[in-house]
C-alpha cells in the first residue's frame, strides 16, 4: 500500500485464495466512499469480488462479499466506478470489438449489492495501424486495452478514457469516449 498523498510504501496486504477463487484478477478499483476494493475475474467477468480496504496494520484480507453479474463479459481489462452504484469497464476480447461497458449495482458496495447488469456502450477506440504492410502485416492494427479512467460530467455524460498499449511498439494511445446522459 501506498500513501495517496506522499506516494510513500506504507505497508502491504495479501489475499489468501479460498476454494473456487482462481488468481487472474487484472484489474482493481476503489469504492467512491474509499471503503472497499473491487476487482474481478479477467475472463469471463461472472462476478464482483469485493475486499474491505486495508489499514494499519495491513492484515490479509477477506473476501468480503460477491456480486453476480448478469451477462458474464470477457478478457476484462479493467472497471471504474462512476457513482457508488455504477461502473463503466473495458474488455480486450477480440472477437467481439474490445468493448467499453456499464455494470449497473442494485446497491452499493458494502451496502447489500446483490447483482450487477451489464449494458454494452460501444466498441473501445482504436489507433489506426502504426506501420504500412508487410511490417503491418507482423502487427496486429488493434493495440491491447490496459485500463480505463471514468468520471460523470453535469450536462454531458460520463467521459471514459481508455488506455491502449500497441502491441509492436511502447506506445499508449488514449481514448475518450462518452455515453450521454
Amino acid at each position: 500500500m501506498f500513501d495517496a498523498v506522499s506516494l510513500q510504501f506504507v505497508g502491504w496486504s495479501r489475499h489468501v485464495l479460498e476454494p473456487g477463487e482462481t488468481n487472474d484478477n487484472p484489474w482493481v478499483t476503489i469504492s467512491p466512499d474509499g471503503k472497499w476494493i473491487v476487482s474481478g475475474k479477467y475472463s469471463p467477468l461472472g462476478r464482483l469480488e469485493v475486499f474491505p480496504l486495508p489499514a494499519a496494520p495491513f492484515a490479509d484480507l477477506p473476501l468480503s462479499s460477491t456480486v453476480p453479474v448478469d451477462d458474464p463479459p470477457s478478457a476484462v481489462q479493467g472497471c471504474d466506478f462512476v457513482d457508488d452504484t455504477q461502473l463503466v469497464c473495458a474488455s480486450n476480447d477480440e472477437p467481439s470489438g474490445q468493448q467499453v461497458f456499464t455494470l449497473d449495482l442494485d446497491a452499493p458496495v458494502g451496502a447489500g449489492a446483490s447483482r450487477a447488469t451489464l449494458t454494452y456502450r460501444g466498441t473501445a477506440p482504436q489507433a489506426a495501424p502504426l506501420f504500412p504492410s508487410p511490417l503491418g502485416d507482423a502487427c496486429p492494427a488493434v493495440g491491447e486495452v490496459e485500463g480505463i479512467d471514468a468520471h460523470h460530467v453535469a450536462g454531458v455524460g460520463t467521459v471514459v478514457r481508455v488506455l491502449v498499449v500497441d502491441r509492436c511498439l511502447l506506445v499508449v494511445h488514449e481514448y475518450e469516449h462518452v455515453i450521454a446522459e
